[in-house]
């Protein structure tokens, strides 16, 4: 069967690539991927190439699919598996795979295999993949992109649920972020924020309140617009500031001192820095944001942290457990990560967007990979539907959700899919 991919030959060398896929072995599993989300890790292993530590030494050779966000649908089960995943069930994938095959025991879709990754029409999971039983099976009346945006969301899910703090004397220990408390989300518009505020607002750890900064004004009126009447109706005080009106803005929304816990969302200093001058005595503070920088530093006032407490700890991954909680909230409709997406196109957009994702800006860029179309930002789909076809076939159904994306949005998508 051929396949169409982007494949990294090496750092910063992305192809779109037609090729054959072998036969599947009996430990193998065919799929058809339908869509994928660009996470901002694709672009930090692009910066390294076989540098990176999920990456192996021969891609020149040996090239792998970029892309771990993945949903599409099982076309063929391998012999050994017959029976335990059904053929044409929807699924999604938990790419965090620990075995002792892989480059350094870790590895993941996306980075290390040559045949499975989600920039790709089909692809082949690989035995080590099924072994960790990282394959998930979706409800058919899943999205695709919900699909695709359960593994970004199950990393935000697991942050909240790390969050800890001592709770009396007996130095017993409670986790979960503050239910009823303060939480602030410091840069937090991007996609990764956008989903920490849907958690926040629907998950099992609901604030009283909510910080959210972020330093474009655009995400903050693109979150504003997709959480801030939600937060009202459920009685949750949300505000957004923008810190570059000044330092004592960001204080004076709560005052500072004031928050229960802490998220960076950003893998800056000095807002790490802020976040530490916001945390309550016996708070909590995750650095959930990772720096590429492997000098990246700052100072922290022992004296505070030994005398209020505080919980200083970073955590952004997720297990198959988060996934399959991520899942399970998606399924029942207690959480919708649509508003998390920005920019939709097709697999000829994937490359391109991959390597300018910090230029493009925005949330997430949704890659549908039987799809050909130039990256769109869904506001600007009034602006393409000269164009035609699948541009002018999704502006009003956009325009109609408040340039929020949706099951019907999709399905939009899907049918241009199936006229090519």
């Amino acid at each position: 069967m051929k396949a169409k991919a982007v494949r990294m030959h090496a750092a910063h060398d992305l192809r779109l690539d037609e090729f054959e896929l072998p036969e599947i072995a009996g430990d193998e599993v065919l799929v058809r991927v339908v869509s994928d989300s660009i996470c901002h890790s694709t672009w930090k292993a692009l910066e390294q190439g076989n540098a990176h530590k999920r990456v192996p030494e021969n891609i020149a050779e040996h090239p792998v699919i970029v892309g771990h966000e993945i949903c599409g649908d099982i076309v063929e089960v391998g012999s050994k598996l017959e029976g335990r995943y059904p053929e044409g069930a929807r699924f999604t994938v938990q790419p965090a795979i620990a075995h002792p095959a892989v480059k350094d025991g870790f590895g993941a879709p996306g980075y290390t295999f040559e045949y499975f990754g989600g920039d790709t029409t089909y692809g082949i999971i690989p035995r080590e993949v099924m072994e960790q039983e990282c394959l998930m099976p979706l409800a058919d009346d899943v999205p695709y992109y919900a699909g695709s945006l359960c593994e970004p969301f199950a990393c935000v899910a697991a942050a909240f649920r790390a969050a800890h703090r001592r709770v009396d004397e007996t130095h017993r220990y409670e986790s979960g972020v503050k239910v009823g408390g303060t939480l602030a989300l410091l840069g937090a518009c991007g996609p990764m924020g956008l989903a920490a505020i849907e958690y926040a607002l629907h998950g099992d750890y609901v604030p009283g309140r909510i910080l959210v900064t972020d330093l474009d004004d655009s995400k903050i009126d693109h979150a504003r617009a997709a959480y801030a009447d939600d937060a009202k109706r459920l009685g949750i005080d949300l505000r957004f500031v923008n810190p570059k009106e000044g330092d004592e803005v960001v204080g004076n929304v709560f005052g500072w001192d004031s928050c229960d816990d802490v998220i960076v969302m950003v893998p800056f200093s000095p807002v790490f820095e802020q976040g530490l001058r916001l945390l309550a005595p016996g708070g909590c503070l995750n650095a959930f944001a990772g720096p590429s920088d492997k000098s990246a530093s700052t100072t922290v006032n022992v004296y505070d942290l030994h005398y209020s407490e505080y919980n200083l700890f970073g955590s952004s991954a997720s297990n198959a457990a988060d996934l399959r909680h991520t899942i399970d909230l998606i399924t029942k409709g207690r959480i919708d990560p649509a508003p998390m997406i920005t920019h939709v196109g097709g697999l000829d957009a994937a490359a391109d967007a991959t390597e300018r994702q910090t230029e493009i800006g925005g949330g997430k860029k949704l890659i549908y990979t039987h799809l050909e179309m130039e990256l769109t930002a869904l506001r600007d789909m009034p602006k393409a539907a000269g164009k035609g076809g699948v541009y002018a076939a999704l502006a009003p159904v956009l325009e109609k959700n408040g340039f929020i994306w949706s099951p019907e949005a999709e399905r939009v998508v899907l049918s241009h899919v199936d006229a090519r």
